[in-house]
C-alpha cells in the first residue's frame, strides 16, 4: 500500500516538475526581455543626461541619442513580437480546447437523432 502512495506522490511530483519547468521558461523569457527593455531604457536616459550636461548637444551627442532610443525600439519590437506570438499560441490552444469539448460531446451523446441523420445522410449519398 505505501509503494502505490509513493508512487503516486512520485508521478505528480514528476509531473509537477516538468509542469513548473515549461512554465518557468516562459516566464523567464519574460523576465529577460523586461530587463533588456529597462536596460536600453537606462541607455537612453544616460546618454541624453550626458549629452544636456554642458547644456548643448553636439551633432555626435545626438547621433548617440538615435542609436540608443533605435536599440529601444528594436526591443519594445521584440517583446510585441513575443507578446504576439503568445496571444496566438493561447488562441490556438483555445481553439483545440473547443475542438476537444466539441469531440468530447459527440462520443458522448452516443447515437443521437443528430448523429443518426448524419449516418442516413452518408448511407443516402452511396
Amino acid at each position: 500500500m505505501i509503494e502505490v502512495i509513493a508512487g503516486i506522490i512520485s508521478l505528480f511530483l514528476a509531473l509537477l516538475s516538468i509542469y513548473l519547468g515549461v512554465r518557468w521558461k516562459e516566464i523567464s523569457t519574460k523576465i529577460e526581455l523586461i530587463a533588456k527593455l529597462l536596460r536600453e531604457l537606462a541607455d537612453v536616459v544616460h546618454e541624453i543626461s550626458e549629452a544636456v550636461k554642458d547644456g548643448k548637444i553636439t551633432p555626435e551627442e545626438l547621433e548617440e541619442i538615435h542609436q540608443e532610443i533605435e536599440n529601444l525600439l528594436r526591443i519594445i519590437a521584440e517583446i510585441k513580437s513575443e507578446f504576439d506570438t503568445l496571444k496566438l499560441l493561447g488562441s490556438v490552444r483555445h481553439m483545440m480546447d473547443i475542438v476537444k469539448e466539441a469531440r468530447s460531446r459527440e462520443r458522448k451523446g452516443g447515437d443521437s437523432k443528430d448523429s443518426r441523420r448524419r449516418k442516413r445522410s452518408r448511407k443516402s449519398r452511396r
